[in-house]
């Protein structure tokens, strides 16, 4: 079944699902948090589901609750990692510009950029418990 695209905006009030910039309707896409590639085998081995997603089933890969509004970016960047390889990517982030990027460096260097540890914590996060 093809996911409502109009349920799926509203999900977060029109915002990403992870970074949590507001998205139009027509420049969003559609991600399963749960990826569609590992769906079946994390739920038959309880592999990584978060709690909020422990009543799905085999057939509910695209459950409302599993289907998250996205950017491009996040969405191309997430691919098929779960939330944690997501969010460990994203942190890596920082050391990945460091080491390849000699103009990331130089910006640094003269303050243009300021770096600091951040925990990663994704939009739909911050609004859970509301």
């Amino acid at each position: 079944m093809k996911p409502n695209r109009q349920k799926v905006h509203e999900k977060y009030n029109g915002h990403c699902a992870y970074c949590g910039i507001v998205i139009a309707i027509k420049d969003m896409q559609v991600d399963h948090l749960i990826p569609q590639r590992n769906y079946v085998w994390q739920l038959k081995n309880n592999f990584k589901i978060p709690p909020f997603l422990m009543h799905l089933t085999f057939s509910d890969v695209n459950h409302i609750d599993n289907l998250m509004p996205t950017c491009r970016s996040c969405n191309g960047f997430k691919s098929t990692f779960d939330l944690d390889l997501f969010r460990s990517e994203v942190s890596e982030q920082i050391n990945r510009l460091r080491r390849s990027k000699p103009t990331f460096r130089l910006a640094e260097r003269f303050g243009l950029i300021e770096c600091r540890p951040k925990e990663i914590v994704f939009y739909f996060e911050t609004l859970q418990g509301e």
